[in-house]
């Protein structure tokens, strides 16, 4: 388990600080932290009450997770405007290709399959708990960054046109 979540660690310090360009972001150094030791106490918790558990979940659940970094990875590499704060800069285009060609959020959609399979990895079940809020907070800042863009960011309404989906392609 160990051994696991020091290669994730590795694998999520890519993602972070690959597409920033530098390791002075300190609001990726704390993500990083904060994730790691979440995921360590929760996984030497389980490791130690369950151990059968946590080995039958870590093979699914442990794909998903490298796929919602890695959903993170190819978001930032196509969108270089990509940020935690919603702002529209000047001669900023609409990002219609990559991941933004199949869902207009791609980085929530990497977010929410992240948070889900995190708790079901290391077998806390209580995790999806606050994994389900924080899906529930996405959809709410979706929501209000798509008015946003539309108000602010040339070409955005017509994208919404042509990209239906928001998360989830053919379902929302």
């Amino acid at each position: 388990m160990i051994f696991g979540l020091g290669k994730f660690q590795l694998f999520l310090a890519l993602v972070i600080f690959l597409p920033a360009g530098s390791l002075r972001f300190w609001q990726g150094w704390l993500y990083w932290l904060i994730f790691g030791l979440m995921c360590l106490v929760l996984g030497l918790y389980f490791a130690r009450h369950d151990p059968a558990l946590v080995s039958r979940r870590m093979q699914i659940a442990d794909a998903f997770v490298i796929l919602g970094a890695y959903g993170f990875y190819v978001t930032f590499r196509e969108n270089s405007y990509a940020a935690s704060t919603v702002t529209v800069e000047t001669g900023q285009p609409v990002i219609s290709s990559g991941p933004y060609a199949c869902v207009r959020h791609p980085m929530y959609t990497a977010a929410i399959i992240l948070f889900a399979a995190t708790p079901v990895a290391l077998a806390s079940w209580w995790g999806l708990v606050p994994a389900a809020m924080l899906a529930a907070l996405i959809v709410w800042r979706l929501i209000d960054e798509e008015g946003y863009l539309a108000r602010h960011l040339a070409g955005y309404t017509d994208y919404q046109q042509r990209v239906r989906a928001r998360l989830v392609p053919g379902v929302w």
